[in-house]
């Protein structure tokens, strides 16, 4: 299940402040998650606004991180957080229950994309959890199915950011809801930039979904 979710104003109130300083943050694996230690750990990729730092960032006191490689104002993070009470960990149960968190997961200002893999009667309890906390906008079922890799690991950083917002902003809906020009403004490159990394972006992708075929 992958599901486009809007947080609530209390949920933002209490991000606040990652908000105003982490432009995007995408889950690249779940690395553990411990229902009866109350502990999740996980691989992410994070980019900050211009001018902010990480000293910067207000985590919250149950959440320790460890930053793996720094590129600019994007590092790739081990993040570990620990449920501080019992009344938590039975809130987390209502996240988390028999099913397993997997990517695409990411958060790019108000937006959330979560996916995670289960039976039809979990996932309803994940939807009916989530919708507590904030709008669901957009839920897709798919058979889940072993992948060995990220199907975006064969683009570039520019490619992969301009297929992504290009989805997110109607580019590939029927009809569009913006044309190259438009997405060009938003990324802030030219139309001609935006054209030619959408030709090669859709070109990998082609050939690494067929590949064999």
């Amino acid at each position: 299940m992958i599901m486009d979710f809007e947080p609530g104003l209390m949920v933002r109130k209490l991000q606040s402040n990652l908000l105003e300083h982490i432009e995007n943050f995408e889950m690249l694996e779940m690395l553990r998650l411990d229902l009866e230690k109350g502990v999740k750990v996980l691989l992410g990729e994070m980019t900050l606004y211009k001018g902010s730092t990480l000293n910067d960032i207000k985590w919250p006191g149950n959440v320790e991180y460890t930053v793996l490689k720094e590129d600019g104002r994007k590092y790739v993070v081990i993040f570990t957080a620990r449920a501080p009470n019992r009344i938590w960990k039975k809130m987390a149960n209502k996240f988390t229950g028999d099913v397993i968190w997997t990517t695409p997961t990411y958060w790019k200002g108000r937006h959330m994309t979560l996916s995670c893999i289960g039976e039809d009667e979990e996932l309803k309890k994940i939807t009916k959890a989530m919708g507590l906390f904030g709008t669901i906008s957009n839920i897709r079922f798919h058979k889940a199915v072993y992948q060995e890799h990220n199907v975006l690991s064969v683009l570039t950083d520019k490619q992969k950011e301009i297929v992504i917002a290009a989805k997110h902003s109607g580019y590939y809906d029927y009809p569009r809801k913006i044309d190259a020009a438009g997405l060009a403004e938003k990324v802030g490159v030219s139309k001609a930039t935006v054209v030619e990394h959408l030709r090669k972006a859709e070109g990998r992708l082609m050939a690494n979904i067929l590949a064999g075929y």
